[in-house]
């Protein structure tokens, strides 16, 4: 019966797909944009129809101008230093992805596309006869098609874009979007058969097709290389496996972080203390973490005895702060977690601390909120808690972020950046999951859901003073990941990665920028040059690593 309605379903979804993709039809005409692709054409034509053996591929799947750009330029500076010809694959119909990939020298384009219609309904039965042989979602993430971690990319898929509702049981867009995957899934494997790459450049590595593209690009052992920082200031990661296929962008080796260790103490200390202290106030640069400008807005400042009083806490209980991470991203970007997801991180840890009375549990909303309807419920839940147990209560959105540094005890995150922030300021950090700064000496990690109901059970006890930390790690490692591995581009002026990003300023700003650039000066492309000459991880600033 199940599968009579899925293939009804499935028919709906394709005819109403196939009617916006003919009423949707857009050109791009921006004025400001093609000035700036005509002076991006000049600047690099001397570099172009030249007989070269090397290729590189730009990918840009998200379609946003912003990562378009990054994009763009990371692999035009990756050609120029590997002597190597420029290719592109974008979504279908990308008319103005493909005319600024083009400025840069790309004259060979592919797509990446679904097959047609009977095809994509083979998929789909074949995806229904897969999903029918999973007794659960469990069973589901197991999936592995041609060795793509494929029931993985699936289920971040819908989490990110249909939200947790729909995660915790297998029902219809399990098939549709497994469906799908296996349709990209064969796309790649067939484009990877016929073509391979020196590196390839691609930012997103999440969801679908980009996972799947990534993968395939690793298991046919081309090196990727992905943006990591902000839009300005960056570094740039190799990926050179399969797997390191789950190894978040911002996971820095255990050597650079070993030298960067002997670098001199106070200046770490100075560096990273100047960053934390601007964040911490509200005063953050734009290109240091995003959110932070929302995380820690400058609102009403509080000390424990003011929050004490607040929530009728008894004062000589330790705090401990939760920060809820992200529901909706970043799932699988760890090489290991205890739980499933954040969701379910965030949703057993709550049901656990309504046994330990000996704590006063502060639980914090990550930065940005979603709407969905599971991340209301569950604070409506938590809400409700309170009113019975006073010793768990919501941080108000009324109160300053920036004051906890004075007054916790310890917290609690799945992976977020709280978890590195806190042990800066000598306040022990738990967290449940391989986080980019996870096994570098100054985290409290719990590799199995028993292990950290134990830890918790065990701070109830004892409180948290028995916790590990090593404040001069977290320093080193903050340093350098928010310091040392970040160098501006030249070429563009820092902007917003998201779709709210003012095109006409952006171009404007960009068409000034190639007018003054001058190849001879691009420290990036030094840093970027050494980086790929040795195959390091990262790129670094030497400037910064020299003083």
């Amino acid at each position: 019966m199940y599968n009579f309605i899925y293939i009804i379903l499935f028919l709906s979804k394709n005819a109403k797909d196939f009617l916006v993709k003919i009423f949707n039809t857009k050109n791009y005409d921006n004025q400001l944009m093609e000035g700036y692709l005509k002076k991006n054409q000049n600047l690099w034509k001397y570099d172009l129809n030249k007989k070269l053996n090397k290729k590189i591929l730009i990918t840009d799947f998200v379609s946003t101008v912003g990562y378009t750009v990054l994009m763009s330029i990371i692999g035009k500076y990756s050609s120029i230093i590997e002597k190597a010809k420029l290719e592109a694959i974008i979504r279908e119909g990308d008319i103005r992805g493909k005319k600024i990939i083009t400025s840069f020298g790309v004259s060979k384009f592919y797509n990446i596309k679904l097959n047609f219609f009977f095809k994509r309904l083979n998929y789909f039965k074949k995806a229904i006869i897969l999903a029918n042989k999973a007794k659960n979602v469990e069973d589901f993430l197991q999936i592995k098609d041609q060795n793509i971690n494929i029931g993985l990319i699936v289920y971040d898929h819908i989490l990110r874009h249909a939200g947790i509702e729909y995660t915790r049981k297998i029902n219809f867009k399990f098939v549709y979007f497994l469906s799908i995957a296996l349709d990209y899934n064969n796309f790649c494997k067939q484009f990877f058969k016929k073509n391979k790459y020196d590196y390839i450049i691609q930012s997103e590595t999440q969801f679908i097709p980009s996972a799947i593209f990534f993968e395939n690009a690793l298991l046919f052992k081309n090196k990727v290389l992905a943006h990591e920082g902000g839009t300005k200031e960056v570094s740039v990661r190799i990926y050179k496996n399969l797997d390191q296929r789950f190894e978040g962008r911002s996971l820095f080796s255990n050597k650079l972080y070993k030298l960067v260790e002997k670098q001199s103490s106070k200046k770490i200390e100075k560096v990273a203390t100047t960053i934390l202290k601007k964040r911490f106030k509200g005063k953050s640069g734009s290109q240091d973490l995003r959110g932070a400008l929302v995380a820690y807005k400058l609102k009403k400042k509080f000390n424990k005895k003011s929050l004490c009083i607040k929530y009728n806490w008894d004062y000589n209980k330790p705090i401990i702060a939760i920060f809820a991470s992200d529901f909706y991203d970043g799932t699988f970007g760890v090489p290991w977690k205890a739980f499933r997801d954040n969701f379910e991180w965030f949703n057993t840890t709550i049901e656990l601390i309504q046994k330990f009375d000996n704590i006063n549990w502060l639980i914090k909303k990550h930065p940005i909120e979603n709407p969905k309807k599971e991340h209301t419920e569950i604070f409506k839940y938590i809400n409700n808690i309170s009113k019975q147990r006073k010793n768990i209560q919501i941080f108000d959105d009324d109160l300053n972020s920036g004051s906890l540094i004075n007054v916790i005890d310890a917290l609690i995150t799945q992976s977020g950046s709280a978890g590195l922030e806190y042990p800066c300021f000598n306040i022990p950090s738990i967290i449940s999951s391989k986080s980019y700064y996870g096994g570098f000496g100054f985290t409290n990690e719990a590799k199995s859901i028993k292990a950290y109901k134990s830890l918790l059970k065990k701070i109830n006890k004892f409180g948290p003073k028995k916790l590990s930390i090593n404040r001069s790690k977290a320093l080193t490692y903050f340093y350098l990941c928010f310091y040392l591995s970040k160098t501006p581009i030249p070429l563009v002026p820092p902007f917003d990665l998201t779709r709210n990003l003012d095109e006409d300023q952006f171009w404007k700003k960009m068409k000034k920028l190639t007018y003054k650039y001058k190849v001879k000066n691009d420290y990036f492309l030094y840093c970027l040059r050494k980086q790929l000459s040795n195959s390091f991880r990262h790129t670094i600033n030497y400037k910064k690593l020299k003083n």
